[in-house]
Protein backbone atom coordinates (compact mmCIF):
# COMPACT_ATOMS: atom_id res chain seq x y z
CA UNK A 1 0.00 0.00 0.00
CA UNK A 2 2.15 2.83 -1.37
CA UNK A 3 0.66 6.33 -2.40
CA UNK A 4 0.89 6.82 -6.44
CA UNK A 5 3.97 9.06 -6.22
CA UNK A 6 5.39 7.61 -4.03
CA UNK A 7 5.30 3.84 -5.67
CA UNK A 8 7.69 5.77 -8.23
CA UNK A 9 10.66 6.73 -6.36
CA UNK A 10 13.59 6.03 -7.27
CA UNK A 11 16.89 3.49 -4.81
CA UNK A 12 18.26 6.79 -4.54
CA UNK A 13 15.12 8.65 -3.25
CA UNK A 14 14.26 6.22 -1.18
CA UNK A 15 17.25 6.38 0.65
CA UNK A 16 17.60 9.99 1.28
CA UNK A 17 13.60 9.62 1.84
CA UNK A 18 14.68 7.20 4.61
CA UNK A 19 17.65 9.41 5.89
CA UNK A 20 15.04 12.27 6.62
CA UNK A 21 12.63 10.13 7.85
CA UNK A 22 15.20 8.43 10.39
CA UNK A 23 16.56 11.97 11.45
CA UNK A 24 13.38 12.98 12.62
CA UNK A 25 11.91 9.84 13.95
CA UNK A 26 12.08 8.23 16.98
CA UNK A 27 12.13 5.05 15.80
CA UNK A 28 14.79 5.48 13.49
CA UNK A 29 15.15 4.50 9.80
CA UNK A 30 11.69 3.07 8.37
CA UNK A 31 11.74 -0.57 6.49
CA UNK A 32 9.35 1.28 3.56
CA UNK A 33 10.36 5.09 3.53
CA UNK A 34 8.06 5.08 0.51
CA UNK A 35 4.80 4.30 2.54
CA UNK A 36 3.61 7.88 3.36
CA UNK A 37 0.73 9.23 5.34
CA UNK A 38 -1.74 8.08 3.56
CA UNK A 39 -0.65 4.62 2.94
CA UNK A 40 0.05 4.24 7.13
CA UNK A 41 -3.88 5.78 7.16
CA UNK A 42 -5.30 3.23 4.79
CA UNK A 43 -3.40 0.33 6.54
CA UNK A 44 -4.69 1.20 9.63
CA UNK A 45 -8.16 1.80 8.66
CA UNK A 46 -7.77 -1.79 6.66
CA UNK A 47 -7.02 -3.75 10.16
CA UNK A 48 -10.00 -1.71 11.96
CA UNK A 49 -12.36 -2.85 8.97
CA UNK A 50 -10.99 -5.87 8.78
CA UNK A 51 -12.03 -6.27 13.07
CA UNK A 52 -15.54 -4.91 12.83
CA UNK A 53 -16.44 -7.07 9.87
CA UNK A 54 -15.26 -10.41 11.68
CA UNK A 55 -17.91 -9.17 14.36
CA UNK A 56 -20.36 -8.71 12.00
CA UNK A 57 -19.25 -12.36 10.44
CA UNK A 58 -19.70 -13.92 13.93
CA UNK A 59 -22.74 -12.20 14.35
CA UNK A 60 -24.80 -13.05 11.24
CA UNK A 61 -23.64 -16.95 11.17
CA UNK A 62 -23.22 -17.98 14.55
CA UNK A 63 -24.45 -15.42 17.44
CA UNK A 64 -25.16 -11.52 17.59
CA UNK A 65 -24.38 -11.02 21.16
CA UNK A 66 -21.02 -12.93 20.27
CA UNK A 67 -20.32 -10.67 16.88
CA UNK A 68 -21.26 -7.51 18.69
CA UNK A 69 -18.64 -8.71 21.63
CA UNK A 70 -15.84 -9.65 19.07
CA UNK A 71 -16.45 -5.96 17.14
CA UNK A 72 -16.41 -4.00 20.51
CA UNK A 73 -13.49 -5.91 21.87
CA UNK A 74 -11.94 -5.52 18.94
CA UNK A 75 -12.53 -1.53 18.64
CA UNK A 76 -11.53 -1.17 22.24
CA UNK A 77 -7.94 -2.65 21.40
CA UNK A 78 -7.66 -0.98 18.41
CA UNK A 79 -8.21 2.37 20.18
CA UNK A 80 -5.96 1.14 23.29
CA UNK A 81 -3.00 -0.57 21.01
CA UNK A 82 0.31 1.79 21.51
CA UNK A 83 1.41 0.50 18.43
CA UNK A 84 -1.49 2.35 16.48
CA UNK A 85 -1.11 5.62 18.30
CA UNK A 86 2.98 5.00 17.09
CA UNK A 87 1.49 4.50 13.50
CA UNK A 88 -0.28 7.44 13.84
CA UNK A 89 2.64 9.44 14.81
CA UNK A 90 4.71 8.16 11.99
CA UNK A 91 2.68 9.33 9.40
CA UNK A 92 2.50 12.90 10.82
CA UNK A 93 6.09 12.30 10.75
CA UNK A 94 6.07 11.67 7.12
CA UNK A 95 3.65 14.07 6.36
CA UNK A 96 5.60 17.20 7.48
CA UNK A 97 8.48 15.54 5.59
CA UNK A 98 6.61 15.34 2.26
CA UNK A 99 5.86 19.02 3.01
CA UNK A 100 8.88 20.13 3.31
CA UNK A 101 8.28 21.28 7.23
CA UNK A 102 11.20 18.88 8.53
CA UNK A 103 13.43 20.83 10.53
CA UNK A 104 14.56 18.52 13.40
CA UNK A 105 18.23 17.87 14.00
CA UNK A 106 19.34 14.13 13.60
CA UNK A 107 18.56 12.17 16.58
CA UNK A 108 21.73 10.85 18.91
CA UNK A 109 22.62 7.27 18.80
Amino acid sequence: MTDSKDAKLSQADREQLAQKIEAVSPDGRPAHPQIGPRGIGKMLLLFALVVLIAGVVVGVWLSRPLGIAIAVVGAVLFVFNPTVWAAVGRARERGKINRGQSRGEPRSK
